[in-house]
C-alpha cells in the first residue's frame, strides 16, 4: 500500500524523470541541429531551440545551461566572441547524438507485442572495458530488460536488431548473447512483472 510519503516521492521522482527527458531532448535536437547545419551562430540554435521547447520549458535559460553543458562534455565548441560566438559539433558530440538516438530507438519496444517468446540476455563485459559494460547496462535496462541472475536479463519482446547494434557499437559481440526461448521455469513471475497475464 502507497502510503502519503511514497505517493509524494514517486511524484517528484516522476518530474525528475520527466525533466530529464527534456533535457535528452534538447540536447540530443540541439547536437543533431548542430550536425545538421554545421557551424551555426549560438543565438540561432538557441532560437531555434526556443521555438520548439518554449512550451515545455519552466524558465528559457535552461536551454542556456544545456549549452553550457554540452561545452563543458565536450560535445561541441563554441568560439570565443560571446555575442556571436558560433558553435560546431565535435567528434565527441557526434559519438553522444549516435547514443541518444540510439536510446531513443531502444524506446520502441516498450510498444512492441509478445509473440509467446522470451529473449534472454547474457553478457559478460570486461572491466577494462568498463564503459562499454555500463553502457550495455544502461541500455538493456532503458529496453525494459528484468534482471533474472547477475548479469542474465530477460525481456519478452522481439529486441534481435537493437542488441545487434549494441554489440556493434562497443564491439562487444563475443560478450553478449541473446537467446531465444519458448519457456521458463519462472515463466508465471516474470508474466506478472510485464502485465502479460
Amino acid at each position: 500500500m502507497l502510503t502519503a510519503v511514497s505517493l509524494l516521492q514517486l511524484f517528484i521522482m516522476s518530474g525528475l524523470y520527466q525533466a530529464e527527458q527534456l533535457t535528452f531532448k534538447i540536447l540530443k535536437n540541439m547536437l543533431s541541429t548542430i550536425g545538421r547545419l554545421g557551424e551555426l551562430a549560438a543565438d540561432n540554435l538557441l532560437d531555434l531551440l526556443n521555438e520548439r521547447f518554449s512550451k515545455d520549458l519552466n524558465d528559457p535559460k535552461e536551454l542556456n545551461r544545456i549549452l553550457n553543458e554540452a561545452v563543458r562534455n565536450n560535445y561541441i565548441t563554441r568560439g570565443s566572441r560571446a555575442r556571436d560566438a558560433t558553435v560546431q559539433l565535435t567528434g565527441k558530440g557526434s559519438l553522444r547524438l549516435d547514443d541518444l538516438l540510439r536510446e531513443e530507438r531502444f524506446n520502441e519496444i516498450e510498444t512492441a507485442k509478445w509473440d509467446g517468446r522470451w529473449r534472454v540476455l547474457s553478457y559478460d563485459v570486461p572491466e577494462s572495458n568498463r564503459a562499454a559494460r555500463n553502457a550495455v547496462r544502461r541500455l538493456i535496462q532503458q529496453m525494459g530488460f528484468r534482471q533474472l541472475h547477475q548479469s542474465v536479463w530477460i525481456i519478452p519482446y522481439d529486441c534481435a536488431i537493437q542488441i545487434e547494434e549494441i554489440q556493434t557499437a562497443y564491439g562487444a559481440k563475443k560478450h553478449i548473447s541473446l537467446l531465444v526461448v519458448d519457456q521458463f521455469d519462472r515463466e508465471q513471475e516474470f508474466k506478472k512483472e510485464f502485465d502479460l497475464l
